[in-house]
């Protein structure tokens, strides 16, 4: 099998994924994929014939069991919008979640996507993206595949534009030469340079109203814009500072990989940026142990790193001027840590390989003795290792102070004990029991098909003053089995993005093969045209929530909004039966709200056909004190009522128009 590492960069505007790792397994199906950087990765493992398997959040050294299940197909054509002519050897991309496939198309146009995995989030879905020299992009997200799925989508693509433009220093209005300009995804995105003047031009792309084009440059902060139509978008960047330095030990060693965190403390006045708080930046030391952020704005900071093999550290708090030398000898010093060696046992004193391990200290969240800023960045620091295969573990770098020693089996759940260490101590002869019996069984929708990376969680024993949750997500089978249970009665309960399974009450711990299945789910779909131009609107934003009565007055639970593309302005939502409100609002257009839609059990929902006639807007001037214009700021406008009038569902879709 093709095994396959992957994760998300979100330091990366848009996000990158990276791929860190593409091994085949061996005969016997073991794998080795590294060395990888400390980070939870996606671990997707497929082949031909056979299935497709998929784990999310997991850290390198960890032991992972991938059971191949049944993937989903995708086909489609890819042809020219306006002739119906075939597009061949363009390059289509589909990513779910951490993880990403390629296809192209053939000569006449036509592709094909084997074993993806069947989709684990219905808001986001699997999302395609089509490339092709010399046309615009086309996407589509919110693609919902369950295992076995066989589905067909088209891509019209129209012919490219260009976007041109200038890049200057905003303050000075000087140009800026070699700022990269792009759109989309990364690393599938189209870039380039600008030159001496600060001029660039962008082909092949789509500059129509409200797509996002981005712009980096060494010494500013990296901008995202908005394109107003025209074919012309200006970009004004804001001068950044540079923040380095170096992470070492006590004796001076320096420290390579460790991971370092630029906290804002406060900015300077008139440079903090809106809706962004103070905001956390991360990335790992080189080889010699330097750091180095390059877009950073005035005010004060505090930098805190972390090392496997150290405590942690911090210096701060560090004044940043724009115009003045950057700050020089920023030593980070990482003393030393808690040490903790042991063993992981079963219930017949059987030493267990491959146990994740975990040294959580107590009150993570809060400030922590001897140090000012690193509280808020120890929870995603914890220190995790495994079991080596005679059960035996070794964990350094913790925090002086209380801790749990935490270990965790899929299979057998949790076991842990209580410590206190202190700076430098070692601490030996540690021992993890697990005892228990176990529960196992399966998850599938109503119609059999197994329900992949589900949570089933068991509470209990009933009865007792210990009562606790052990929980454990299925495999590609849709099977669990949950550990470490003591004797008594559990109950069971699943959470699916496609819906809840009704729960298993009383279960007596060691039951086996026990079922549980999605109630019914129905899939309500719908199709949104332009009133303006009688074809369908290719992105939008949807909302679906559910109407609740309460006396008289009706409430609406869940939902949200969510973001749609779609080449045939298509959506599909799996909905438990109930009545629904459906808002839907997209650039241009005035937002329509379908109220009491109706989902029924037994029959599947009629589509709706909505369409969005023209919208108004809100237009006006944001200048200084001395009447200069200011760009870049966001405009919020909200919707008014009377006191004592409901509020209405569509009243967030209108501040996202209004904000266009």
């Amino acid at each position: 099998a093709e095994v396959r590492a992957g994760y998300r960069d979100t330091n990366q505007q848009p996000y990158l994924i990276g791929e860190t790792g593409r091994v085949r397994s061996e005969p016997d199906g073991f794998f080795v994929l590294g060395p990888l950087e400390r980070r939870p990765h996606s671990v997707l493992a497929y082949k031909e014939g056979e299935g497709v398997a998929y784990e999310i959040n997991q850290m390198p050294g960890s032991w992972v069991e991938l059971v191949l299940g049944p993937g989903a197909t995708l086909t489609g054509r890819v042809t020219v919008r306006t002739s119906g002519k075939p597009v061949p050897d363009a390059a289509l991309f589909a990513k779910e979640g951490d993880v990403r496939f390629e296809a192209r198309t053939d000569a006449d146009g036509r592709y094909s996507f084997e074993l993806l995995p069947p989709t684990r989030n219905t808001w986001s879905g699997h999302e395609i993206l089509v490339t092709a020299p010399g046309y615009q992009r086309a996407s589509r997200n919110n693609l919902l595949l369950v295992s076995g799925d066989k589905k067909s989508v088209d891509f019209a693509l129209d012919p490219g534009q260009t976007l041109t433009g200038r890049v200057v220093d905003g303050r000075s209005l000087k140009p800026v030469a070699g700022a990269v300009v792009s759109d989309g995804w990364e690393p599938y995105h189209r870039s380039v340079e600008t030159d001496e003047q600060g001029n660039y031009a962008l082909e092949h792309v789509d500059v129509s109203p409200n797509v996002v084009f981005n712009v980096k440059a060494d010494g500013f902060l990296s901008q995202q814009r908005q394109s107003d139509g025209s074919g012309v978008l200006e970009f004004e960047l804001e001068s950044s500072v540079v923040v380095e330095g170096k992470v070492l030990s006590l004796d001076g060693e320096a420290l390579p990989n460790a991971r370092v965190y630029l906290h804002r403390i406060q900015h300077a006045p008139g440079y903090k940026p809106t809706g962004t708080g103070r905001g956390k930046r991360k990335m790992q030391t080189d080889e010699s142990g330097e750091f180095r952020f390059t877009d950073v704005l005035p005010g004060q900071v505090a930098v805190v790193a972390f090392h496997d093999d150290h405590a942690p550290g911090e210096q701060g708090p560090i004044e940043l001027r724009l115009g003045a030398k950057p700050p020089e000898g920023i030593e980070v010093i990482l003393k030393q840590g808690v040490t903790v060696e042991g063993v992981v046992r079963d219930a017949k004193d059987t030493p267990l390989p491959s146990i994740q391990v975990r040294m959580q200290r107590y009150g993570w969240g809060g400030r922590i003795q001897g140090y000012k800023w690193i509280g808020g960045y120890v929870w995603q620091e914890v220190p995790t290792f495994y079991s080596d295969a005679d059960g035996k573990f070794f964990l350094s770098g913790g925090l002086p102070g209380k801790h749990w020693l935490g270990a965790y089996d899929k299979s057998l759940g949790w076991s842990g004990t209580q410590l206190d260490g202190q700076e430098g101590q070692r601490i030996t002869d540690l021992v993890i029991s697990f005892a228990g019996a176990s529960i196992t069984g399966t998850v599938t929708t109503a119609d059999g098909k197994p329900l992949p990376g589900t949570y089933v969680n068991a509470q209990g024993p009933k009865g007792t003053t210990q009562r606790g949750w052990r929980w454990t997500p299925t495999d590609g089978l849709g099977r669990f089995k949950i550990g470490g249970l003591k004797e008594g009665l559990y109950d069971l309960h699943a959470n699916s993005t496609f819906g809840q399974p009704k729960p298993l009450k009383d279960i007596p711990a060691g039951t086996q093969d026990v079922e549980l299945k999605l109630e019914v789910v129905q899939t309500l779909t719908g199709t949104v045209h332009s009133a303006l131009t009688g074809k369908p609107i290719e992105q939008f934003r949807l909302g679906i929530q559910r109407q609740q009565q309460q006396g008289n007055v009706v409430q609406y639970r869940g939902g949200g909004t969510r973001e749609i593309r779609s080449p045939d302005g298509q959506f599909e939502r799996p909905v438990q039966p109930g009545t629904y409100t459906v808002t839907v609002s997209a650039t241009g257009h005035a937002p329509q709200v379908v109220k009491d839609v109706v989902v029924e059990a037994l029959a599947p929902p009629q589509p709706l056909y909505l369409t969005l006639d023209a919208g108004g807007g809100v237009h006006g001037t944001l200048t200084d004190r001395e009447g200069k214009p200011l760009r870049n700021v966001w405009i919020h406008a909200r919707v008014h009522r009377s006191p004592g009038e409901p509020a209405d569902p569509a009243d967030n879709l209108l501040q996202v128009c209004l904000l266009y």
